[in-house]
């Protein structure tokens, strides 16, 4: 890779990564429904008009969008509202096991016993993490984000189902379908809504910008364009970077402990994430197009 092709990759981890510690300050602020609907109106209102209609997958797009924008991130907010953005930033990462063990029972893409071996350390990885002194009380909390996860890797195979989709497409089009699920969210959960944008302008417009311009349309935009560039085993590795920097930012901005647990169970998290990359850059490449780290 070119130097600056490896500096942009950088920077997409790096925007990707960030995206934890923002939503984590965010939500202090503003509701995190209303702020998921707005960032997805404004990625349909800014893609949806340029793009092909990809009318053979609109069936699918729409659970994609109700997995993804519905379920994934809902229920990423809601624990990010009780657990830390380093925390969560690390646990989602089970999500790639999932996704391995999902295409082994419906692809019969059955994992060798590295990869096993990647499925079993990123799982006790989680498990470390999780069993923290300090989250005494709050394993709903951290279910959620691993349920989370789960959903991602379900989304994951809906997406591998679907060939032939562009991903600015894909995204455009999950985002006009997730808007109106995640603003009813809101008017159903929430309240004060305009209020809370009205009491912090700046900081609900800032994560508004973030997550709209930087993680969609800079992060997936030239993420896309590398794709098409370079081979899926020379990218793979740089997603390990996402959740490194996500727990880097908690750490340096939001002043989360570093604890043993987290750093035993982080790096055990994300070797065996590694493992599973390193082993089959090819079983995420359909995903890794369109979606990313939230």
């Amino acid at each position: 890779m070119s130097p600056l092709h490896l500096l942009i990759s950088v920077l997409i981890m790096m925007v990707w990564g960030g995206n934890f510690a923002v939503m984590k300050t965010a939500i202090e602020y503003v509701p995190p429904f209303s702020l998921l609907a707005l960032r997805y109106a404004v990625v349909a209102l800014v893609l949806v008009p340029f793009i092909k209609v990809p009318r053979a997958h609109l069936k699918q797009i729409f659970i994609y969008g109700f997995l993804m924008g519905g379920l994934h991130f809902g229920f990423i907010m809601t624990g990010l509202r009780y657990v830390d953005a380093s925390t969560v930033a690390l646990l989602t990462q089970v999500g790639v096991p999932f996704s391995t063990i999902l295409a082994a029972v419906i692809f019969k893409d059955y994992p060798g016993w590295r990869r096993w071996l990647g499925i079993g350390l990123a799982f006790v990885g989680a498990a470390v993490i999780a069993g923290e002194p300090r989250f005494e009380g709050d394993i709903l909390w951290i279910g959620m984000v691993i349920f989370a996860a789960l959903v991602w890797a379900v989304g994951n195979i809906q997406v591998k189902a679907m060939t032939g989709v562009d991903g600015l497409a894909l995204n455009g089009w999950m985002a006009l379908f997730a808007f109106p699920m995640l603003a009813v969210w809101s008017l159903l959960f929430e309240e004060g809504q305009v209020d809370a944008y009205l009491a912090a302008p700046v900081i609900g417009g800032a994560a508004l910008f973030y997550q709209s311009a930087l993680v969609t349309l800079f992060g997936y935009g030239f993420w896309f364009w590398l794709m098409k560039k370079y081979q899926i085993s020379l990218l793979m590795p740089f997603t390990l970077l996402g959740p490194t920097f996500g727990v880097a930012a908690g750490v340096m901005f939001l002043g989360e402990p570093m604890t043993y647990n987290m750093i035993v169970g982080g790096l055990m998290t994300l070797a065996g994430v590694g493992i599973i990359v390193l082993r089959r850059p090819t079983l995420l490449a359909d995903t890794k197009r369109y979606k990313a780290e939230p």
